[in-house]
């Protein structure tokens, strides 16, 4: 996620749509790529890592649902947005329960793509973003060093007592002020 504008994969077969898509997102900061067919899509998810893909879920080769449970079998980083004109509840639900973050129904305006757009980008950060805090958490946590058990007599404990919050509560404090000011500048270009 090195770009500053968020790539997006469009999979429409239809040209007149995927002109019009284009077109509506030329306002926002993506850099969009369009497809009209679905295999190609597989061949570029294993070259280049879309943070969001808008796809039909009809398409002339492949089904939409096939690219999706492609996408999350082999747990690849981008958010998925359903796009059809063949909406149904059952559908949708399909969709979601096989990863999709949202799924639209054609025909749809411009302001609906933006938005969904953009959530869907800001997701993808989101998501990475705590991705990367996790990774580093678990590194942290498992290179920390081992502590021997104290074993204090019954007098000894009370000064711990009192001692223990004050350190819990000062090195907290300091963990979300070094974490706020590494987080900061990534939000500023959402």
């Amino acid at each position: 996620m090195t770009s500053s504008r968020p790539l997006i994969f469009l999979v429409e077969d239809s040209l007149t749509l995927a002109l019009l898509y284009q077109d509506y997102l030329r306002s926002e900061p993506f850099d969009v790529v369009h497809f009209a067919q679905g295999l190609p899509v597989l061949e570029q998810l294993e070259k280049q890592l879309p943070q969001v893909v808008l796809l039909d879920l009809e398409l002339p080769d492949i089904s939409g649902m096939e690219i999706l449970r492609f996408i999350n079998e082999r747990h690849i980083p981008c958010t998925v947005v359903m796009v059809t004109a063949h909406g149904s509840v059952d559908i949708a639900v399909d969709a979601m329960r096989q990863g999709a973050f949202d799924f639209l129904t054609k025909p749809f305006d411009g302001k609906r793509l933006c938005t969904t757009a953009r959530n869907a980008a800001r997701h993808q950060q989101l998501t990475y973003l705590v991705e990367t805090y996790r990774a580093n958490y678990d590194i942290c946590w498992k290179a920390r060093p081992r502590v021997k058990p104290l074993s204090l007599s019954p007098g000894k404990v009370a000064p711990v007592k009192r001692c223990v919050p004050k350190l819990c509560i000062s090195s907290a404090r300091a963990a979300i002020s070094r974490w706020w000011c590494s987080i900061v500048p990534l939000f500023r270009g959402i």
